[in-house]
């Protein structure tokens, strides 16, 4: 699991990765810096509760729910 934490801390976009049950078990520097949050208050978190619900979207959730499970990994949203 080091390699796979190592890696998500050299992308230069903002990174985030979610589980199987849409949770946020880890996300890179540049996430917390353009997104303006602290690892503490992300980290576990159910991504629609990010933000003060900021991530609660239908769009998002559509995607996430339905499109994701068949493609393994969604881009540019």
């Amino acid at each position: 699991m080091n390699t796979f934490k190592d890696s998500v801390g050299t992308i230069r976009e903002a990174l985030q990765v979610l589980d199987a049950g849409l949770r946020m078990p880890e996300a890179n520097r540049n996430f917390y810096k353009f997104f303006k949050v602290k690892a503490g208050a992300t980290i576990g978190q159910l991504i629609y509760d990010l933000g003060n619900r900021k991530w609660d979207i239908p769009g998002l959730q559509l995607l996430l729910e339905i499109f994701l499970p068949k493609k393994r990994f969604l881009m540019y949203y």
